[in-house]
C-alpha cells in the first residue's frame, strides 16, 4: 500500500487501486480486479465505482467486504437513522447519524471514491461506534427518515427557485381574466345568433382536424436519414460527462424487462452511466418486479415518498 493510493495484490501479482485491492484479500479473482483498474483507467472513475456500475460485482458484496476488511459491523437491511438526518448532505457525503435503537453503533458509512480510500488507508482499529453499510440502504434510511422533507422540496423548489420554468401556481390573474372574457364573448355570439356560432365552430373544428391529419401526412413524406451524413468525432470515455437519466415509472410491471434491456443498451460506458427508476411509494407490483429483475450496476431504484401532487418526475439525487 503506497501513498499514491495503490495496494499491492499478492494473488494477481500486479498494483491495483486501493480502492478495490482489499477486494484480492476477500475471495475476489484477480482478472476481475485487473478488468475493473483497466476500466476506471479508461473512463476516468474511481476503480470501486468502474467495478460496482461495470457489474462485476455486486454492491451488497462489495460492502460487506469492505466491513470485513476494516473490522466494522454490516448494516444490513433497514436500520432506522437519527432525527437530525439531513437531505441530501447525508447520501451525497455517504455518512449518516444513526437512530437511538442501535446501541453498537452511531454512525452508518458508505463511502465512495476519495472517501473509501481515507478510510482503508487509516490505522486500524478503527474508532468504535462506526458501521458500513451500502449507499442503496442508506439512501432508502434517508429516504424514510426525511420523507415529508424530501416531497416537499420535489414539489417547491422548481417553482420556487425557477418560477418561470413551473406551472406550479397554474393560471395567473391576466390569463384568468383573458379565459373569462372569452368565455363571455363566446356564450354571448352563441346566445344571440346560435345557428352562426354553430356554424362557426364546426368551420374551426373541421379546420383544426384537417390541419392535424395535414401535419401527420406530411411527417410521414419526410425524408429522415437514419444516420447522420458525418458522424460527430468520438470523444474518449474519460473525457465524457456522466449522464443521468430519471425514469419516472408507476404500473409498469409489463414494460420493465424490456426497459432495462433499452436502457443496458444505451451506447455509453457503463461507468458514466447513472440512471434512476423512481416509483411510488404505492406501486407495489412496479416494486414487486422489479425485486426480480437483475439490474445492471448502473441503475438505482429510488422510491418517492408520498406527496401532492405526485413527485416521482421530480426527484433527483447527486449520487
Amino acid at each position: 500500500m503506497t501513498i499514491q493510493g495503490q495496494a499491492t495484490c499478492a494473488h494477481a501479482g500486479t498494483s491495483l487501486p486501493i480502492e478495490i485491492g482489499f477486494l484480492a484479500t476477500q475471495g475476489v479473482a484477480p482478472e476481475t480486479l485487473r478488468q475493473a483498474s483497466h476500466i476506471a483507467i479508461a473512463t476516468g472513475v474511481s476503480a470501486d465505482v468502474a467495478i460496482l456500475k461495470a457489474g462485476l460485482i455486486e454492491e451488497h458484496a462489495f460492502y460487506r467486504a469492505l466491513a470485513n476488511e476494516v473490522g466494522l459491523p454490516f448494516l444490513d437491511g433497514d436500520f432506522d437513522l437519527a432525527a437530525t438526518t439531513q437531505f441530501p448532505e447525508n447520501i451525497t457525503m455517504g455518512v449518516a447519524p444513526l437512530g437511538p435503537n442501535d446501541a453498537n453503533a452511531r454512525l452508518a458509512l458508505a463511502p465512495r471514491g476519495e472517501r473509501l480510500t481515507r478510510l482503508l488507508l487509516r490505522a486500524r482499529p478503527l474508532q468504535p461506534g462506526l458501521a458500513i453499510t451500502t449507499p442503496s440502504m442508506l439512501t432508502r434510511a434517508v429516504f424514510k427518515v426525511r420523507a415529508a422533507t424530501i416531497a416537499w422540496h420535489a414539489a417547491n423548489e422548481l417553482p420556487q427557485a425557477r418560477p418561470d420554468r413551473s406551472y406550479h401556481n397554474g393560471f395567473t390573474t391576466d390569463r384568468v381574466a383573458i379565459v373569462v372574457l372569452l368565455t363571455a364573448l363566446i356564450s354571448l355570439a352563441a346566445a344571440s345568433t346560435p345557428v352562426t356560432a354553430l356554424s362557426t365552430a364546426m368551420t374551426l373544428s373541421s379546420l383544426s382536424l384537417l390541419s392535424m391529419v395535414a401535419f401527420r401526412i406530411a411527417a410521414t413524406l419526410e425524408p429522415v436519414t437514419i444516420k447522420p451524413m458525418r458522424a460527430p468525432p468520438r470523444l474518449p470515455d474519460r473525457n465524457l460527462p456522466v449522464y443521468t437519466i430519471i425514469v419516472p415509472l408507476y404500473r409498469e410491471r409489463r414494460a420493465l424487462k424490456r426497459l432495462v434491456a433499452s436502457l443496458s443498451a444505451l451506447d455509453y460506458p457503463a461507468a458514466k452511466l447513472d440512471i434512476k427508476l423512481v416509483i411510488e411509494a404505492d406501486d407495489r407490483e412496479t416494486a414487486q418486479a422489479l425485486a426480480c429483475i437483475n439490474l445492471p450496476g448502473f441503475v438505482q431504484v429510488l422510491v418517492a415518498p408520498a406527496g401532492i401532487p405526485s413527485i416521482t418526475v421530480a426527484i433527483y439525487v447527486d449520487l
